[in-house]
């Protein structure tokens, strides 16, 4: 199960893409869906492949903003070089990692085969316990 804090701008997503990715893309690029499932709406990004040993694993980075609009995001050979969102609600989210060769597109249905899927939790930083401090001094009793 993969991991995303919100609020953390270094979120590492670590995959093995190798393996069922098609040999005929010479560049191949990454279409990641997070799909909540409470809510099922989803949530698309191209994110660059920093891994030094792309045979063995795959890692991606993931910035998680409540104001994504506001990041400036530079490119690697053209593709992000990190993904960006606000994800709401925080939980167990699916993810689905398609190949394409294309560096810009979001739509799945135009992007290659699912080489990967599995569940990613979006979790938060956990909030102070409210602690009530004064407690009413009046009684009030029934004599009925």
């Amino acid at each position: 199960m993969l991991r995303i804090e919100k609020g953390n701008q270094d979120n590492q997503l670590i995959v093995t893409l190798n393996e069922k990715t098609e040999n005929d893309l010479s560049e191949v690029v990454y279409l990641w869906e997070l799909k909540n499932n409470t809510t099922n709406q989803s949530f698309f990004f191209i994110a660059f492949d920093t891994s030094q040993k792309k045979e063995r694993y795959n890692r991606f980075r993931f910035y998680e903003t409540n104001t994504p609009e506001l990041v400036v995001i530079p490119e690697l050979n053209g593709i992000p070089e990190f993904g960006c969102g606000k994800l709401l609600p925080m939980g167990i989210w699916n993810y689905f990692v398609r190949d394409q060769v294309s560096k810009t597109n979001l739509d799945p249905e135009l992007s290659g085969n699912i080489v990967e899927s599995g569940i990613v939790e979006i979790i938060g930083v956990q909030a102070e316990n409210v602690v009530y401090n004064e407690n009413e001094k009046s009684k009030v009793v029934y004599n009925g």
